[in-house]
């Protein structure tokens, strides 16, 4: 298990690995660094309810992180073992507008919007579902 200096606290036990705890910890340089260098996107964190990376920087609203992490070819369609996804949070997201994140997080819209994820997004217990039935991603979807 690997160490984290969490500064003048001391040192912190990782469970996660590093890009969750970039992620977790809003150091959004290093986990934009960290995903350059070739971590997974992918990967699902247990304990997370099995969320994406994705899906842990949309969760807290580091919108600008999302974006990033879109570009570098995360899985839009991605859901949790609970069915949240990025359409969700972002619908659901009470960022200011006019501020930086509020102006990444209407680009993630525009983006879901462009690859056809559905609006509104369909609740989670509707995704999970959808997912058991192999409708998940819905058809036509990109």
């Amino acid at each position: 298990m690997e160490e984290i200096d969490v500064g003048w606290f001391g040192k912190k036990k990782s469970y996660d690995g590093e890009l969750i705890d970039a992620i977790m910890g809003s150091e959004r340089k290093e986990a934009m660094d960290l995903v350059k260098s070739g971590a997974s996107l992918e990967e699902k964190y247990d304990r997370y309810a099995g969320s994406t990376p994705l899906l842990m920087a949309s969760a807290t609203d580091q919108w600008d992180l999302v974006e990033f992490f879109i570009e570098y070819g995360a899985n839009i369609w991605a859901y949790s073992k609970f069915g949240m996804n990025v359409g969700d949070y972002a619908e659901g997201s009470r960022v200011i507008p006019d501020c930086p994140e509020g102006q990444a997080l209407q680009r993630v819209r525009a983006i879901l919007h462009q690859r056809g994820f559905p609006s509104p997004a369909p609740h989670p217990k509707e995704v999970v579902r959808l997912a058991a039935e192999g409708k998940w991603p819905p058809a036509g979807a990109h």
